[in-house]
């Protein structure tokens, strides 16, 4: 049985808006703006959850292999990339693929699964620099 619950698109994770307000709303909050959050939902979650039993999907406008690392050491199994695909096109995937090897091959991380939930390679700061790293995979 699989069931996804959305931690980081629920506009009441994080604003004040009034619950009255909120039931008249539509839609969610997403985009570049929600990053952040989404980053503190996946760090959040990651120590809650059995992963025996749940697998966590890190989803929140990841548009580089820097938030794919990043996504992946705060302890996501899995990413999800939509709204950037229909920004960016198809190609993204592949230009986020090379950076993320890039970033692998930098620290010294052979395969992806040593990047689940590593707090060692949390530390390190991908999203620093991330524009000269995607210009050296390139």
């Amino acid at each position: 049985q699989t069931c996804a619950l959305p931690i980081s698109k629920d506009p009441r994770a994080r604003l004040r808006t009034a619950p009255e307000e909120l039931r008249r709303m539509r839609g969610a909050i997403s985009g570049w703006t929600n990053r952040d959050a989404a980053f503190q939902a996946v760090a959040q979650w990651s120590r809650r959850i059995d992963r025996k039993r749940h697998i966590l999907v890190g989803v929140g406008s990841l548009t580089s292999g820097a938030h794919v690392w990043r996504m992946l050491t705060l302890g996501a199994s899995l990413v999800q990339i939509c709204t950037g695909v229909v920004y960016h096109g198809p190609g993204l995937v592949k230009s986020m693929k090379r950076e993320l090897l890039a970033l692998m091959d930098r620290h010294g991380v052979s395969d992806v699964d040593t990047l689940i939930g590593n707090a060692a390679l949390a530390e390190i700061d991908p999203l620093h620099g991330a524009q000269q790293l995607a210009r050296a995979a390139a």
